[in-house]
């Protein structure tokens, strides 16, 4: 789905880069628009084959994104599911349908947990639901827990239900066993064996009690199975929302994991993972809002504390005894935390925080440099989840996605080297002799110059023009360059800024589309005929709803392909062949037909298997 809105017969897209001059600026290397607050982000193994890493986010638009973490820009999305609702939760899942390819399992406001098909040719397809009687808050892979050889999953609802449901495809959606409490239940996690039966187990937590649960259910026998199999229960303070809860591997010396939790009453607390007893506990002066495990910061061998607080502060904490290792000021509450490797090479992993205002920060965990932010980014509104993705830009160094509430996903460059320019913005612009690049620099330091590059796909680039810098400067440099290329639907454009020391960094690019179509045009299909799926090409003169529907001859819908709102430009749809069933379609002969407004086009395809 293309989701900015273009507003202008003729395009300029302006690419503005970073934020206002900050000391340590951190680089985007893209954004991705979805229909409505970004709730949550996480990784997703490479599904797309282009050898990077992936990421799924869950929206408030209703709908659960697969996105590439690499490649082109116009390949972002690899799929989509709509749900009903608001999404609340997503995660990575394994292979529940023997296709060889993960899954992902999804909460939301509609009701229901959704599993969904990871392969990208599914499209987003749901291979099973399961519905309770209020909000999903959260969900959870917990492995094999039923001994079919396939991972299942659970779930905490706002009808104070924590639910075991069987990730299988073929039993869609089986509750496995589930418990009742008095409120609900906010947050779920998986966690390794602490009772000895060689399965998961889990925790949940709503208001006033943190609970353990046997991931196997009851034992055989007992209502066959259908219950809940408590581990230890922990009472909390009566009505104290618990925030956030996270595993953290053994620090008690036990031999089991153990369980961190972030509450309403100001405390950071790690509890027993094998009974629920309290290990310690630390007061952060305000609302506990975020927590997750680390590895040793603190060269104790033992894995420590990452937690974010309403008093505008992160916090790192020693897992044997909570003890704070630093604190690092923010200019809000700090929502979320993840731990990443170690970026800055100094021995340590490190740690991301965002916060409920705009910033996503990088914060050295350990060495001389503990607690001193690496890198930041100023995303323009409340930052809800950042997630370590992997090395999406190929330099050896992990990525971070983040999601806000101002509708984007953002992949950040993980890489702490202190740019040697500070890009404030580079556009483009469509003029009668080609195309006008135009950047400025608000600070330079052994600048060489600029390598302009091109690309017709977003992927593979071109060097067309160097274009030479100001060395060492403090203050704002302007930057231009025509491009005359003629023959041109759409462009990408790039800087690649060199170093007089040799060194080079890539800058964030920007698009440019020809003149908006006068009315809907259907370019057709490629290939045609065709067997294992076909693109088929059109051009919207405005932004609106648009349908996208395959019938057979005898007028009766066979695949609806796009139903939604859908930017004014260029846009390409893929039809595998499959019927909404899911089921192959018949060989022969079938219509496309494409709504848009009052306009409609349509143009027959052929199907060969």
């Amino acid at each position: 789905m293309k989701k900015l809105l273009l507003a202008a017969t003729l395009l300029m897209i302006v690419g503005v880069v970073g934020a206002p001059a900050q000391s340590i600026p951190a680089q985007l290397l893209w954004n991705y628009s979805t229909g409505g607050p970004v709730t949550v982000v996480s990784p997703f193994p490479d599904v797309n084959g282009d050898g990077r890493p992936d990421l799924l986010a869950g929206s408030a638009d209703s709908v659960v994104y697969c996105l590439s973490g690499g490649g082109s820009a116009d390949m972002r999305e690899i799929w989509a599911c709509r749900t009903l609702g608001a999404i609340t939760d997503v995660e990575a899942m394994g292979d529940v349908n023997g296709d060889g390819y993960p899954d992902a399992v999804a909460g939301s406001k509609d009701n229901i947990v959704y599993c969904i098909s990871g392969k990208p040719t599914d499209e987003g397809l749901e291979l099973w639901q399961r519905a309770d009687s209020a909000t999903i808050h959260s969900v959870a892979a917990l492995g094999d827990v039923n001994g079919d050889g396939i991972g299942d999953v659970v779930a905490g609802t706002a009808m104070n239900n924590m639910i075991c449901i069987s990730g299988s495809a073929a039993q869609q959606g089986k509750i496995l066993w589930q418990f009742s409490s008095d409120a609900d239940f906010w947050n779920v996690l998986a966690l390794p064996d602490v009772n000895g039966d060689g399965k998961m187990d889990c925790v949940g937590s709503c208001d006033n009690f943190i609970y353990c649960f046997s991931g196997a259910g009851a034992a055989q026998g007992q209502q066959g199975g259908v219950n809940a199999k408590a581990i230890w229960s922990a009472p909390y303070d009566a009505g104290a929302r618990v925030y956030s809860i996270a595993a953290i591997p053994d620090v008690n010396n036990d031999g089991k994991a153990d369980v961190l939790l972030g509450s309403e009453m100001d405390q950071i607390e790690c509890l027993s993972g094998a009974n629920g007893n309290r290990l310690w506990s630390f007061n952060t002066g305000a609302t506990a809002q975020c927590v997750a495990a680390i590895a040793d910061l603190n060269g104790d061998g033992k894995w420590d504390v990452l937690a974010g607080s309403a008093d505008d502060h992160a916090y790192a904490l020693s897992g044997a005894n909570g003890q704070q290792l630093w604190k690092t000021a923010f200019s809000s509450t700090v929502t979320c935390a993840t731990s990443i490797n170690d970026i800055n090479e100094d021995g340590w992993p490190d740690a991301v925080f965002g916060e409920d205002n705009i910033e996503v920060a990088c914060i050295s965990g350990g060495g001389a440099a503990k607690g001193q932010k690496l890198w930041s980014y100023m995303i323009g509104d409340a930052v809800l989840s950042v997630a370590a993705i992997g090395d999406v830009s190929a330099n050896g160094i992990t990525d971070v996605a983040s999601a806000s509430i101002d509708s984007y996903v953002r992949m950040l460059e993980g890489n702490s080297k202190v740019l040697d320019v500070e890009l404030v913005s580079f556009t483009a612009a469509v003029q009668v002799d080609g195309i006008r690049l135009f950047w400025r620099t608000a600070s330079e330091t052994n600048n060489l110059g600029f390598t302009v590059l091109r690309s017709r796909d977003g992927s593979v680039w071109e060097q067309i023009a160097f274009v030479t810098g100001n060395g060492t400067s403090a203050r704002l440099h302007e930057y231009t360059f025509l491009d005359a290329e003629m023959e041109w639907g759409q462009l990408y454009y790039r800087l690649q800024q060199l170093d007089r020391d040799g060194q080079s960094h890539l800058l964030p690019m920007v698009k440019v589309v020809r003149q908006l179509p006068s009315h809907l045009t259907l370019h057709g299909n490629f290939p045609n005929p065709f067997n294992a799926g076909t693109t088929i090409s059109y051009d919207l003169p405005v932004s609106g709803w648009v349908d996208a529907t395959i019938y057979n001859l005898q007028g009766q819908i066979i695949r609806r392909l796009v139903s939604g709102l859908q930017s004014a430009g260029f846009h390409t749809i893929h039809w595998n062949g499959r019927q909404d069933s899911g089921e192959e379609a018949a060989s022969g002969v079938y219509l496309c037909r494409i709504s848009a407004g009052d306009e409609r086009a349509h143009m027959r395809i052929s199907y060969v298997k």
